[in-house]
């Protein structure tokens, strides 16, 4: 046989052999296609977990639908004994394509382009700019500020308006600046001082809080409400005017708990109240508001010294 016939068929089986559509490459095309396509769905599945908006994620699962779509296209080819337009490998090749492509458009795989188009989508009041404060980058939320407060805001931060907080940090090459809606804190402080004055007043009118010490036949018997100021702080007044302890008080201990459970620190403040009420010669008629629970934990302590007042009852002493 002649040397270029053996050279022309070295050639074509060569050509034959390496061909994607016949040999290697056809099933090395085939399995990379499928390999990247298995890849990108495992890491859809996982993105699409830690996303807030999951369809976001599960769209590129549309461009799969190319694979039945072309392969049946194929077949009405093969059976029209028409060429066919693709091949199965150029199929999943196409998928391939499609799938990553949609995922690197979407940041849902890491790529180093199209970054400003990217900040620019980003709904976060964010700015990049050179170092004469000018902008290059902005976000779907402008960053409004003049140059002089970015410049006071770099390292720090300024207040633009009073619910508008601006901070700057150096880049290379450049400054970032962002800001904060500080409305809800604002106003959640705006309530807090109106709460604070309110029991700022409050407070005063407890200051002001009155009690009557009636003295009939050498003895004293002390008046008091719900002893908002607390029955030892009255006492400790008592004290001061009287030089004594008074022979009877009749007084609730402002105790009471709507739930009537009460924690482990109320209960220990109950008990040292009673403990120190027990060791006076006094007797206590309480009211209402010291609440059971609270009478029952007093009464353990204070026995024949502590005794429950009711509506339409008297005291005689």
């Amino acid at each position: 046989m002649p040397l270029s016939n053996l050279k022309c068929s070295g050639a074509k089986l060569l050509y034959r052999y390496l061909s994607y559509t016949h040999g290697v490459l056809f099933y090395a095309a085939y399995f990379w296609a499928g390999a990247m396509i298995t890849a990108a769905v495992v890491h859809l599945i996982a993105v699409s977990r830690r996303m807030k908006n999951r369809k976001h994620a599960i769209r590129p699962f549309l461009c799969m639908l190319l694979i039945p779509l072309l392969t049946t296209i194929n077949k009405i080819l093969v059976a029209a004994k028409l060429p066919q337009a693709s091949l199965s490998s150029e199929i999943l090749i196409f998928c391939m394509i499609g799938v990553q492509e949609f995922c690197i458009r979407n940041r849902l795989l890491p790529h180093n382009e199209n970054y400003a188009d990217f900040f620019a989508r980003t709904e976060l009041p964010v700015s990049i700019t050179d170092k004469e404060l000018s902008p290059v980058y902005r976000t779907a939320i402008p960053v409004t500020a003049e140059p002089e407060q970015r410049r006071q805001a770099v390292g720090s931060f300024v207040y633009p308006d009073p619910n508008t907080r601006l901070s700057g940090m150096e880049l290379q090459g450049g400054y970032a600046f962002f800001v904060e809606d500080e409305s809800v804190l604002r106003r959640l402080n705006e309530e807090l001082e109106d709460a604070n004055e309110i029991l700022s007043m409050e407070n005063e009118l407890l200051a002001h809080e009155q009690c009557l010490v009636i003295t009939q036949n050498g003895k004293r018997r002390l008046l008091s409400g719900c002893a908002h100021n607390g029955i030892l702080n009255i006492l400790d007044r008592y004290k001061e005017l009287f030089g004594s302890e008074p022979d009877c008080v009749i007084s609730g201990f402002h105790m009471m708990k709507r739930d009537g459970a009460h924690t482990a620190e109320e209960k220990a403040v109950i008990i040292q109240t009673a403990q120190e009420l027990s060791q006076m010669k006094t007797v206590f008629y309480s009211g209402h508001c010291t609440g059971i629970p609270a009478f029952e934990m007093m009464k353990e302590i204070m026995g024949e010294k502590l005794i429950a007042l009711h509506s339409g009852e008297a005291v005689i002493s």
